[in-house]
């Protein structure tokens, strides 16, 4: 181009470089911060190239490290030595046009160990009566065991698991139950540095079940059919009670709580019968004792109403005697009578089926009354009686009097009514002369049924009430009159009239027999 901007362009033309085969040029390898388990290897090569390490513990290597970054300046970190080792290694870089160059073998040695491992995560698993699991973890591969004892001192230890890991787990055995031990993990690492932790204590858990629960009784009476127990504590000197168990007949226990006595509740009534109540202490590690059994008999129904109540004695007897058939109980049976007059209180008189009132009654009407109670002290339901005492003797009869004519044998009577405002007349008696008294009931009128003999009579009669008080007497004198001759001959005529008329009525009867036989 001129200096008036005026330009020629030439013919274009070509060439060719040449082909770069020189390798890098490898210089100042080294071996540097070396540790226990990994080394820094540097050198420097003329050119760009990668970056490449052999290494192993023969010259045979084995393992590599790789940086296929281009740089002039080399620097690689080998990692997962092992402490207290010696090493091969050589370095090899490539430049872009692939010419590779390798340095000779050099040597480092890694770093003796003299770190023990980190320990961490200490768990207690699995504990039961007589075995633990216990497990941690370590910042590097180590091996696993546990000391352990009844105090601080240990005095035990697992077999050592010379495994080298980073979780572990050891597990005891054969412990005793109930009791603390105390215990430390101990971890060694490939150096053989150790580390022990500081000082633990774990629990085994209760396998000695309580004592059987004392003095287990029923406080209600056998007709509570929700009846209320007690019982005696159990002891348990390694976890101690929780609570206790109760069961009826065969059905699942139930948590009752850790109580001393125990209330059948209403929505579970006992039925009628014999049961069998089961108790049972459980401690806080989950052991039963063995049970205390207590057999109970319920009876909630009451006797039968006792049967045919009467008054066996007269309304006049004011300590009347009573009576009556026994109550029925199917189940505990009658234990005792109980009987009272009237609002009075209730009287116990025993199992027995006659009474007979200790205290005199005055003169009134009463109501007895008499229940069976039965063994369970259920009360059967009352039967009643109402009866009246009476001591009062009826007025006598007035006015005794003979109605018929003297020469009647078989005379006929009549006295005024007597009264009695008590019980009231019931009936009559009569008697002739020094006869029995005889029955004639509530009339006022007696007529003789057997012919009395001529000569003097005394008719006696008294009231009797309906409580069997006798009434004073009341009497009349009279005479049968003889019979008279005319009277006899009279007698005699209508006695030979008699035969007569006898007599032809026998011939007449003859005499048709034979008209009939011819």
């Amino acid at each position: 181009m001129d200096e008036y901007t005026n330009q020629a362009v030439s013919a274009e033309y070509s060439f060719t470089t040449a082909t770069d085969n020189t390798q890098p040029v490898i210089s100042g390898v080294a071996s540097g911060t070396v540790t226990t388990t990994s080394a820094t290897i540097t050198w420097t090569t003329n050119e760009n190239a990668d970056s490449v390490v052999d290494y192993g513990t023969t010259v045979a290597y084995g393992s590599s490290k790789t940086d296929a970054t281009q740089v002039a300046t080399h620097q690689l970190l080998l990692t997962g030595l092992t402490p207290n080792t010696t090493y091969h290694y050589r370095v090899k870089s490539t430049d872009a046009y692939t010419n590779e160059a390798a340095s000779i073998d050099f040597i480092f040695a890694t770093l003796a160990d003299s770190t023990p491992p980190v320990i961490s995560n200490i768990q207690k698993t699995g504990i039961t009566a007589n075995s633990i699991t216990i497990t941690w973890s370590t910042n590097e591969p180590a091996s696993s065991h546990v000391e352990y004892g009844l105090d601080a001192v240990h005095g035990s230890q697992t077999v050592l698991d010379a495994n080298l890991v980073t979780n572990h787990s050891v597990s005891l055995s054969g412990l005793a139950d109930s009791t603390t031990f105390h215990f430390s993990v101990v971890s060694s690492d490939n150096a053989g540095n150790p580390v022990e932790s500081a000082d633990d204590t774990f629990d085994t858990l209760d396998a000695t079940p309580p004592t059987v629960p004392g003095t287990f009784v029923k406080t209600t009476a056998n007709n509570d059919s929700t009846p209320t127990f007690t019982w005696i504590a159990s002891t348990d000197t390694s976890s101690g009670i929780n609570y206790y168990e109760i069961q009826i007949d065969s059905g699942a226990w139930v948590n009752v709580g850790n109580v001393l006595t125990y209330d059948i509740l209403v929505g579970s009534l006992l039925s009628d019968g014999a049961h069998t109540i089961n108790l049972r202490a459980m401690d806080v590690a989950g052991n039963p004792s063995a049970a205390a059994t207590l057999n109970v008999s319920i009876d909630a129904t009451a006797p039968s109403v006792v049967g045919a109540l009467v008054k066996d004695s007269d309304g006049n007897d004011n300590t009347p005697t009573f009576s009556w058939t026994r109550a029925i109980d199917a189940l505990s049976g009658i234990s005792h009578n109980q009987v009272k007059i009237n609002d009075e209180a209730w009287v116990d008189i025993g199992d027995v089926e006659t009474y007979t009132w200790a205290t005199e009654l005055d003169d009134g009407e009463y109501t007895l009354y008499v229940r069976a109670v039965d063994s369970a002290t259920n009360v059967g339901a009352q039967a009643e009686l109402v009866f009246v005492i009476d001591m009062v003797i009826p007025s006598a009869p007035a006015n005794v009097a003979v109605t018929t004519n003297a020469n009647d044998t078989t005379p006929t009577f009549t006295w005024d009514a007597a009264t009695d405002a008590g019980s009231g007349i019931a009936f009559y008696q009569v008697k002739m002369d020094d006869g029995a008294y005889v029955d004639v009931g509530d009339v006022i009128t007696y007529t003789v049924t057997t012919e009395l003999a001529a000569g003097a009579h005394v008719l006696t009669v008294r009231a009797v009430d309906g409580s069997g008080n006798a009434s004073d007497v009341g009497t009349v004198n009279f005479t049968i009159a003889a019979a008279s001759s005319n009277t006899m001959i009279l007698i005699v005529v209508i006695l030979v009239m008699v035969i007569a008329a006898a007599a032809v009525v026998m011939i007449t009867i003859r005499k048709q027999k034979k008209s009939r036989m011819r």
